[in-house]
């Protein structure tokens, strides 16, 4: 019963992790984001952005996120996670929709998205999980794509 009992709190405990990054980056909680995320994480927008995927730390995914307080709102939903865990690493998945908004002079203010993000975390002491990687992977869009560079030249 002690892995069952191991599981289930760790399941919960890792829906909660998940749940604030999506949170404290709406909310420019950048010092509350940083706890969340190992001590070097892999970062994959491929799908949405193209590229390749980064390695960051903490500290650098922050200053690479915090154009994101520049739109006038964004809401991320995260939900329906799958979760496995072995031992103390875990695998996730779960279904994200974003809702972004920026006016601007040339078109639609609002950009929506949808998709599922792939996570990996490491629990780095008892009951406390940190994100070691994070895919988007992305199903739709919708709107004006462009606020996105017009609210990171308002940086």
């Amino acid at each position: 019963m002690k892995n069952l009992a191991h599981e289930v709190q760790s399941k919960v405990l890792i829906t909660e992790t998940l749940n604030r990054i999506m949170l404290h980056a709406d909310l420019s909680q950048w010092d509350k984001l940083k706890e969340v995320f190992a001590d070097e994480i892999t970062l994959d927008y491929t799908s949405e952005f193209g590229g390749e995927p980064i390695h960051l730390t903490p500290e650098k995914l922050v200053e690479e996120w915090k154009w994101l307080a520049n739109y006038e709102g964004s809401e991320h939903i995260i939900a329906g996670h799958v979760i496995e865990v072995d031992g103390d690493t875990a695998k996730a998945t779960a279904q994200e929709m974003g809702v972004h908004k920026f006016t601007n002079p040339g078109g639609e203010p609002f950009w929506d998205n949808g998709g599922h993000y792939e996570f990996e975390l490491k629990e780095v002491s008892e009951g406390n999980w940190k994100v070691t990687l994070m895919k988007y992977v992305l199903r739709w869009e919708r709107g004006n794509r462009g606020i996105v560079d017009l609210v990171r030249q308002n940086n």
